[in-house]
């Protein structure tokens, strides 16, 4: 099983799927890896995602109320939009993570332009 923590098991691996729209709320999800990922609106309400690896996913809408992602690496993770009432980010890495950026005309542009502009602008 892969929430049991034995010796030889396995490791759940979505790295660079698409799981946009699903439930996986309750679900024992720690040290899962979740790297490039598309997960928008996926619901991860009361997850134990603790130590799992989101690096540059695509997190934005996600339901994130209530779980555990304690030592998560979110570098590069894109999260607007996403609901992270009563989340527990003790010692997450969110290093170069997007929550939201507004432009010089106020506005939300989306977060792929935010990187691009940053690249361009040399940051």
């Amino acid at each position: 099983m892969l929430q049991s923590g034995r010796m030889g098991g396995a490791r759940a691996v979505f790295a660079f799927c698409d799981i946009s729209d699903i439930d996986l709320s309750g679900r024992n999800l720690a040290d899962a890896d979740f790297t490039g990922a598309v997960m928008e609106e996926t619901n991860f309400a009361g997850a134990k995602l603790d130590a799992a690896s989101f690096f540059g996913a695509d997190l934005r809408r996600c339901n994130l109320a209530g779980p555990s992602i304690r030592r998560v690496d979110m570098r590069s993770a894109s999260l607007r939009g996403a609901n992270l009432i009563r989340t527990d980010l003790y010692e997450a890495d969110l290093r170069e993570g997007t929550i939201a950026e507004k432009d010089k005309y106020g506005n939300l542009p989306c977060c792929s332009t935010i990187w691009a502009a940053r690249k361009c602008r040399g940051r």
